[in-house]
């Protein structure tokens, strides 16, 4: 490792983990489901990885607003206004209240991690003017001095009722300037040292130094409002360099999202309590939010590929409404590139001549022509 500030071995077992798989062995779980996804051709790892990416996104933001107790609190209610206010611009607004809104400027700042990693050549590093930047997007419209450092003393009442004084202001820029600098030396020797690294020591190394940004961003609170939500997007800034995936807090064994909050707090009052050890358990829980998310990745890859190969469907007649229901909620017309009137006359008299057997209108369904003189439908369902 290039600095002593790194020279820290993650977490075997942190005190949460009781029984189950130490950190090593859930690290070679991940790269063993890393390996089995890059083993997809390169039309079937893009197209399923889009659709897991929106999905992922979505549990980042929500775990993201709940473990700092602000936007939308259920994974339900994050789904509905991120949907209803995201326009086939792409473009996010219609925002109805501070929660909303809150949960819908977490997505922004999210999307713009990658538009700020092309400012700085995709490298990992860091400036001032991007930090800034980031939060700016996150407190757009919610705060006046959004993007811009602290200028007041801070504060924060602890869940055992004592008080944490942050920095003064000054100080805080001047701690977050020599984080920026620091982070940036990591980087440097993580381009430079790194080509002959293994995918699994790459990941190790990304998550240290992801750890040590979000604590000593953290320890710094350069900014009024906004620097748990912050520290999380600053740390996904460094993982995305090796995971195709926000990771954060999920669901990791039996433990509920309230508990996850619970092992986080932990994790940061164990590293306040002995800072010299490094964040080991920070990092054991990014290497959790990663086994959780290629876990699920690779489930629903299996189950993808396991109904992939096409079936001919029989409609029944007495099915046909509400199987032409479902085909005009799944976006038929976007799928065949024609208006939705023509999608629906034309899969209506298709499934005229077809039947339906087995079609479960809760599943996702997609839907395809096979470009013969006689179509036929063929559905792959999803779970």
């Amino acid at each position: 490792m290039p600095s002593d500030e790194l020279k820290f071995d993650i977490q075997e077992k942190p005190a949460w983990r009781v029984g189950g798989k130490t950190t090593s062995n859930l690290l070679k779980d991940i790269f063993i489901w890393r390996d089995s996804f890059a083993r997809l051709s390169q039309e079937d790892q893009a197209s399923f990885q889009e659709a897991f990416q929106v999905c992922m996104k979505m549990e980042y933001v929500f775990h993201s607003c709940l473990t700092e107790s602000h936007g939308t609190r259920t994974y339900a209610a994050t789904k509905e206004v991120l949907e209803r206010v995201i326009g086939a611009s792409g473009r996010l607004g219609g925002e109805k209240t501070k929660e909303e809104k809150e949960t819908v400027n977490t997505a922004r700042a999210l999307m713009q991690l990658s538009s700020e990693h092309s400012k700085m050549g995709g490298t990992g590093k860091l400036s001032l003017e991007v930090v800034c930047s980031i939060h700016s997007e996150l407190m757009k419209e919610l705060r006046a001095d959004a993007g811009s450092l602290r200028t007041k003393d801070a504060y924060k009442r602890m869940d055992d009722s004592s008080t944490q004084f942050y920095p003064k202001p000054e100080i805080a820029r001047a701690r977050l300037l020599h984080v920026i600098q620091n982070h940036n030396i990591h980087m440097d020797s993580y381009a430079s040292q790194s080509k002959d690294w293994s995918p699994q020591n790459k990941f190790v190394f990304l998550v240290k130094c992801a750890s040590w940004l979000m604590v000593q961003f953290m320890e710094a609170h350069p900014f009024s409002e906004g620097n748990g939500r912050m520290a999380w997007l600053l740390a996904n800034y460094v993982i995305s360099l090796s995971s195709p995936f926000p990771l954060h807090v999920y669901q990791f064994q039996d433990f509920t999202a309230i508990d996850r909050i619970a092992h986080f707090k932990d994790a940061i009052a164990t590293y306040r309590k002995s800072p010299k050890d490094g964040p080991k358990d920070l990092c054991a829980l990014f290497v959790e939010g990663a086994w959780s998310v290629w876990s699920r990745c690779i489930k629903a890859q299996e189950a993808r590929q396991s109904s992939s190969s096409s079936i001919t469907i029989a409609v029944q007649k007495s099915k046909q409404d509400e199987a032409q229901s479902h085909v005009k909620q799944v976006g038929i017309a976007k799928y065949l590139n024609v208006s939705e009137g023509d999608a629906v006359s034309l899969v209506s008299d298709i499934m005229g001549r077809v039947s339906v057997d087995g079609f479960q209108p809760h599943q996702y369904a997609q839907l395809k022509m096979d470009g013969s003189t006689d179509p036929v439908i063929y559905v792959r369902v999803f779970p």
